[in-house]
């Protein structure tokens, strides 16, 4: 257990190559002590599936969500909440792999069995909701996304409160569909709020900061309505909380915003191209005439 532990501050930290290795250590010790069907050996393999994940390694994550999905359903049957849980864990790897009628299935699946449980406002009900809402983003069904996303934003504010940190997960959904549809101001409304709350909560300089800074900073590069100087000053705090968090100057984050830094440095040369040339598509500007029925929400 303690080996394990130690797994999971590592992974809270952002060292993943070290949670893993944790993981692997304790995952033997347990097969060896409980046997390789027990519960505990599931719930090992679930938080390794979710490192994995983190580390870009789908495949690996899609098999230690499988077996640990195998192991719940043997000992706990098909209604119990772990079981919606590694359902819902699989349905991600199928989601970043492009699966996206398998992944709607395991979140249908795992949605049903966690309303039947736990009832409809808790905070793994409004998770699982979440994810279907990404489904609907990714395929480019952003009006079907901000429904589902306004829900699960109710349903988090009324649970958990304003400053909870699920809160700024949902935020950050809300902004990249605002993104998708065009609305370019309202994206980067929606993601200045996920990074307040983000501060709030977790501190100035936590990891998943890092994160939220970065996504801002290559915002405002993506796109023309982006303010190259905002962009610099947000992907260089990124950057410093990358490196003290633990990561180094190899570590793919930060190899990225320097990618970043130095197309920020080309603009203000002036030497910007257009953005298909690197690989992203001209984005619309933002028209406050536009009204999309969403500009009224509570937010």
């Amino acid at each position: 257990r303690t080996v394990i532990a130690i797994g999971m501050v590592h992974d809270a930290r952002g060292n993943y190559a070290k949670s893993v290795r944790r993981y692997k250590s304790g995952l033997r010790a347990q097969r060896r002590a409980l046997g390789p069907d027990h519960v505990d050996v599931a719930a090992t393999l679930n938080a390794m599936g979710l490192v994995q994940e983190k580390l870009g390694a789908h495949d690996v994550a899609e098999r230690c969500y499988e077996e640990s999905l195998r192991i719940y359903r043997l000992n706990l049957g098909d209604s119990h909440v772990d079981t919606a849980v590694a359902l819902n864990n699989l349905g991600q790897v199928h989601h970043h792999r492009g699966r996206y009628d398998a992944a709607m299935g395991c979140y249908v699946d795992a949605l049903k069995i966690m309303r039947s449980v736990l009832g409809d406002s808790h905070r793994n009900v409004a998770a699982t909701l979440h994810n279907v809402g990404l489904v609907h983003s990714a395929r480019g069904k952003h009006d079907k996304a901000l429904k589902i996303y306004r829900e699960v934003l109710r349903a988090q504010r009324s649970a958990l409160g304003d400053g909870h940190v699920d809160v700024a997960v949902t935020l950050d959904s809300i902004a990249e569909s605002y993104e998708g549809k065009g609305r370019l101001d309202r994206s980067l409304k929606f993601r200045s709020k996920a990074l307040r709350v983000r501060r709030a909560a977790l501190g100035k300089r936590h990891p998943f900061v890092a994160v939220t800074l970065d996504r801002i900073g290559r915002f405002h590069v993506d796109n023309d309505y982006g303010d190259v100087e905002e962009a610099r000053r947000r992907l260089s705090e990124a950057r410093e909380l990358y490196l003290e968090n633990g990561a180094d100057e190899d570590d793919p984050r930060v190899k990225e915003v320097e990618e970043y830094l130095e197309r920020c440095r080309r603009r203000s040369r002036g030497e910007n191209e257009p953005l298909a040339s690197e690989g992203r598509q001209p984005q619309v500007p933002p028209s406050s005439s536009r009204n999309d029925g969403t500009d009224d929400e509570e937010d």
